[in-house]
Formats: C-alpha cells, structure tokens, sequence
C-alpha cells in the first residue's frame, strides 16, 4: 500500500485460524492468551522479514562456514499498552535478546485522537539503522507513538 508502506497483511493460515479462533464466544481465557501470544510469534516471523543480520564467521564440527547473525540487543520491542502486551511474549520467543520498552496510550473519547500516558523506550545498544519498524493495531495508536518518539529529547530510531 502506497500510502502505508509500514503496513502488511498476514495471510497465512495459520494466523487466520488462530484470528477465528479468538473471536469465538467460547474461546476461554487462557486459551485466548495462549492464541495471542502464538499470533505474536507467527507476526514476528513475516514483520522481521526485512532485519538486518551480519554475516558471521562458525566454526562446525566438521569444518569452517559463514552464516547470518542478528544483533538481538540492537533491538527494542515497544508493545503499546495494555493491547500490545498479549504478544511481546510471542516476540521474545524469537528475539529473546532484545530489549524491551513500552508506550500508554489511551483514546479521547471527545477528540477520537491517542493521548500518551506513559512513555518508558531504552535507547538502542547499537547505531541507529534504517529499517525493522513494524507497529501493529489500529494504526492511531502506532502513529502517535512514532510521532513521540521522534520528538524532542527521544532516542534515536531505526526505522
């Protein structure tokens, strides 16, 4: 989508299964968290797609070879709370060196527009780099997130 180049739509089926799953009346809680924190993971997979990874030297057992590395603490997951926080768990599962930051944003139920209430982001390990920023949800929340982060006094960004 041109007008939204940070966004992409998972089709796997595995995700719409999961996604249906969630909807269901009788889906109880601990299978809903369950279901989240699986959708996070299977997210991470396809919104990672783009990280940057060094190609590293290994040593095998039977021989020399190169292969790819990601620079895990590089990385910084910013679930939005309390929505977010179901599928960090997810993320963590595939990035369990990254580190973790978190953004409170609520609706104004008058102006429709986010309002932050708690905004707590580390600032990379390493130089920032083009690149990796996923957000998910609604898309407002996402926005007024970013737009905080590149304010005044925020660290530096990857994407």
């Amino acid at each position: 989508m041109p007008d939204r180049p940070h966004l992409r739509v998972l089709g796997h089926p595995l995700v719409g299964d999961k996604v249906t799953r969630l909807r269901d009346h009788r889906t109880g809680h601990r299978e809903f968290r369950d279901l989240i924190r699986e959708i996070g993971s299977l997210m991470a997979y396809e919104v990672l797609r783009d990280l940057p990874a060094e190609e590293v030297e290994v040593e095998t057992p039977l021989e020399t070879t190169t292969g790819l590395r990601v620079r895990e603490e590089d990385i910084v997951l910013v679930p939005i709370l309390r929505a977010g926080l179901g599928m960090l768990e997810g993320f963590t599962a595939v990035l369990p060196g990254a580190r973790v930051g978190h953004v409170g944003l609520y609706r104004d139920h008058a102006t429709l527009q986010p309002v932050q209430y708690y905004f707590n982001v580390p600032r990379p390990a390493g130089p920032p780099r083009r690149g990796g920023e996923k957000k998910h949800g609604t898309g407002g929340g996402g926005a007024a997130a970013r737009t905080r982060r590149k304010g005044p006094g925020a660290p530096p960004q990857r994407g």
